[in-house]
């Protein structure tokens, strides 16, 4: 039996001892089996804080809609659920949704110029006095 396995070894050694080059190290030297190279793993990765917050905004969740379960990303969430507080909360809320929308998107809070027109009208049997006509037009601009 001992002598079947040093035959083996032999015939091994000498079929894989051509075989060394790029990728094939000597027989001697390779890993025996079940012993791994790095028993320890690679190094673990550090991560920065901006890119911890940044895959946990962009990560999707589940939100439930009425009766349907929408996908959407965490930014989008925290967005939705902030101006709702803004919405329903407190004015200091509002003032941090209204400072974060100016410093990001101020295109939002741009509104187009309306042409409005007023029209007064006297109750009937009132005496009270309507106002001057010119109440609401705008002061002209002066020529630079």
């Amino acid at each position: 039996m001992k002598e079947d396995e040093d035959v083996r070894d032999a015939r091994v050694h000498s079929e894989t001892e051509d075989k060394v080059g790029y990728g094939k190290p000597p027989v001697h030297s390779r890993f025996k089996p079940g012993n791994p190279g790095r028993p320890k793993g690679s190094r673990k990765r550090s991560f920065s804080l901006s890119e911890i917050i940044s895959e946990a905004m962009t990560r999707r969740r589940k939100v439930r809609r009425g009766d349907r379960v929408v996908s959407m990303q965490v930014a989008e969430i925290f967005i939705e659920r902030l101006i709702s507080m803004a919405t329903t909360g407190s004015p200091s809320d509002m003032t941090k949704v209204l400072t974060m929308i100016a410093k990001n998107a101020p295109n939002l809070l741009a509104a187009p110029e309306i042409e409005a027109r007023i029209t007064y009208h006297r109750a009937p049997g009132s005496n009270v006095e309507l106002p001057p006509t010119d109440l609401w037009v705008a002061p002209k601009e002066p020529k630079r």
